[in-house]
């Protein structure tokens, strides 16, 4: 599988006013490749450089050496930057800083129009963005008569109108209620599954269980990468960076020490749920009492 985003030895620094010399760097010598079609979440503590690798994927912020190419275009050439970010959308942590009309549907129009596209096809992405998120019947609504949910829902949209391969996700959910989290999560995981490559920036492990291949920031530089089950397993690590395990897998050991047999493989809540499921449908068929947890 080809990569669609690739990132070789970049290194970063923000100045600390515009006066002085840059600070300590932010990315630090980090590469990285994703592959298209890939889910990849990208963890870390406070301060390891997440936010900022995710807008040097698309051209936002510029490495102050190393490359970043998209598609195979370098991120560093202002000639493609359109196309760069036509390629890779980007949604925020704060739904209200991106939505730009008072109408739902013309904000999801926004991203088209300036890209010039014809207004038969915007009409038509504008429909199939918001159907995507289920918010095509809200397309006449205020975006101010939204959940910060749905608000966050419509920014997906706004980018899915302007047909990105690939949509970087930093903290979507950070600002939101655990159901409004569990909305914005379903449809991440639904436009992987439709074919999106996805980079999901969070710091709830329960999202990033989730992913295909997580990958684990700490200073601007590369921790540790891998699926979730490998990186997981690694748990005297993650603590000292100060990140927890998911709470089906510490729920999940929890019961093994008390007894109850469980498989090593079980990252999500959904794979706990099918390994009790199984474990006591096993025991009632043979007759056996269930053990309560």
């Amino acid at each position: 599988m080809e990569n669609i985003i690739e990132v070789k030895n970049i290194t970063f620094s923000y100045p600390e006013s515009e006066e002085d010399a840059p600070a300590e760097p932010t990315l630090k010598d980090l590469s990285l490749d994703i592959r298209n079609g890939e889910f990849v979440a990208i963890v870390g503590p406070n301060g390891s450089g997440k936010s900022t690798l995710a807008k040097c994927l698309n051209a936002l912020l510029l490495p102050e050496e190393g490359k970043v190419c998209v598609a195979g275009m370098d991120t560093s050439d202002e000639d493609l930057i359109w196309k760069i970010r036509s390629q890779v959308g980007m949604v925020f942590q704060n739904p209200d800083n991106q939505l730009v009309s008072s109408v739902v549907e013309d904000d999801v129009a926004f991203g088209p129009e300036n890209l010039g596209v014809d207004p038969a096809e915007i009409r038509r992405r504008v429909d199939e963005a918001l159907k995507a998120v289920n918010m095509y019947d809200n397309r006449r609504k205020g975006p101010h008569q939204l959940s910060g949910g749905q608000k966050q829902r419509v920014a997906i949209a706004g980018v899915l109108a302007m047909q990105s391969s690939c949509m970087i996700f930093d903290e979507p959910t950070a600002m939101l209620d655990p159901s409004g989290r569990a909305e914005i999560i379903d449809v991440i995981c639904d436009l992987h599954r439709q074919g999106k490559t996805i980079v999901l920036i969070t710091h709830f492990m329960e999202e990033a269980a989730k992913a295909d291949r997580i990958v684990v920031l700490k200073d601007g530089q590369l921790a540790m990468e891998g699926t979730p089950l490998e990186v997981f397993a690694r748990e005297d690590r993650l603590r000292e960076m100060k990140l927890v395990l998911p709470f089906a897998i510490e729920l999940a050991d929890q019961l093994k020490a008390r007894g109850i047999e469980l498989p090593k493989d079980i990252v999500t809540e959904e794979d706990l749920m099918a390994a009790l499921e199984s474990l006591t449908a096993g025991r009632k068929t043979a007759g056996e009492a269930v053990p309560c947890a």
